[in-house]
C-alpha cells in the first residue's frame, strides 16, 4: 500500500458496531496522522492502542487536520493532494470501530486559563468535546495533559505505552 495507510488488515476487516459502555477516545489532528501515515513515529502505537474493542472518533476539526497536513508539501515522504487525503481519511473512517462526532459546543464554553500558548486552542476545544461527549482525548501532546491534568484524556507514547 501507499505511504497512506487504511490501517492494518486485521483492523479494517474487524466486525462490531458501537455499543453502549464500551470504552471510546476522540483522536486529535496528530493522532489521526499517526493512524494513517505508517511512516508516523507513532503509527505503530496508535494502530495497537485502536486495536480491539476500543471505539474511537473524529470530528470535522480532526479530519480537516488529517487533509491539510497530509497535503502541505514536507510533513511526509509523499505529498497528497487534497482529494487523495480526503480519499485516505474516508478509507480510514470506514472502520467498523469509528463514529465521526458533529461539533456541538460553542468555544465561548471551553477553558483556556491553563494554555501557554495560541498553538494549544483547538486541543482545549477537542478535549473539551470530548468530555461533551463522554470520551476520553487520545494525544500525542504531553503540554495538553500537563495543562489539564483533571481533564479526560489519555496521552500516547510513541512506544506506545499509555499515560
Amino acid at each position: 500500500m501507499s505511504a497512506v495507510t487504511a490501517r492494518t488488515p486485521k483492523l479494517r476487516e474487524r466486525a462490531g458496531k458501537w455499543t453502549a459502555g464500551a470504552p471510546s477516545v476522540l483522536l486529535d489532528v496528530n493522532v489521526l496522522l499517526a493512524l494513517g501515515w505508517a511512516e508516523h513515529e507513532a503509527h505503530t502505537a496508535v494502530v495497537r492502542r485502536l486495536d480491539g474493542p476500543l471505539r474511537w472518533a473524529t470530528c470535522p476539526i480532526t479530519q480537516l487536520g488529517f487533509v491539510r497536513l497530509s497535503a502541505t508539501p514536507g510533513i511526509f515522504s509523499r505529498t497528497l493532494t487534497p482529494a487523495q487525503a480526503h480519499a485516505a481519511l474516508a478509507a480510514l473512517c470506514a472502520d467498523a470501530q469509528h463514529h465521526a462526532l458533529s461539533e456541538h459546543l460553542a468555544v465561548t464554553d471551553c477553558d483556556f486559563s491553563a494554555l501557554t500558548g495560541p498553538r494549544q486552542t483547538t486541543d482545549a476545544y477537542l478535549l473539551a468535546l470530548a468530555g461533551q461527549h463522554g470520551m476520553r482525548l487520545l494525544t500525542l501532546d504531553k503540554r495538553l495533559v500537563q495543562a489539564f491534568p483533571d481533564a479526560m484524556h489519555e496521552l500516547l507514547l510513541a512506544d506506545g505505552g499509555i499515560v
